[in-house]
This record gives C-alpha cells, structure tokens and sequence, in this order.
C-alpha cells in the first residue's frame, strides 16, 4: 500500500469517527477548547492568526475567525496557488 493510500484511508477514518461524535457533546466540548484557547497568553498576545477553514465534520473554525477580527487581529487563512501553499487575509 502507497502513502496516497494510507493517506486516504486514515482520512476516511477519522471522518468517520467525526460524524459520529453526539452533535451537544461535540458543541460543549468546542465552547470549552475556545474558551481554552482565548485564555492563553499567545493567544491573548497575539497580533495574526493562521487559520484553516474548516469541513462541516471538523471543530469550527467560524468562532476563531470571529473572535480574532472582533479583537483586531489579523486572520491569515491558507490557499494553494500554482501547487504552493501560500496564507493570505481573511
């Protein structure tokens, strides 16, 4: 079995395994990873932010964006261009 195979495979299972998560469990335990996160000094000291955006399946990143911009930082988000991954602003 190649890489690619292995790749597609691990994700498949965690999609899965995402999709099956209880949706009220899932929301209490993204406030609680959000309320972690803005308490953190980095967080708090930070003047960007890099983010992904995020599959329905995966942690909302909807709430990060929001809080960063609402406290005047700058939201980089990633895009491919000419098979490069460059970040760009939100």
């Amino acid at each position: 079995m190649n890489i690619d195979h292995i790749k597609k495979a691990i994700r498949r299972k965690q999609k899965e395994r995402l999709a099956s998560y209880d949706p009220t469990v899932k929301q209490q335990e993204a406030l609680s990873l959000y309320r972690q996160l803005f308490s953190t000094a980095v967080w708090k000291q930070a003047g960007s932010v890099a983010i992904t955006m995020s599959m329905p399946e995966e942690l909302a990143t909807g709430p990060l964006i929001d809080q960063a911009l609402s406290q005047g930082k700058k939201v980089l988000i990633p895009k491919i261009i000419n098979k490069k991954m460059i970040f760009v602003e939100y």
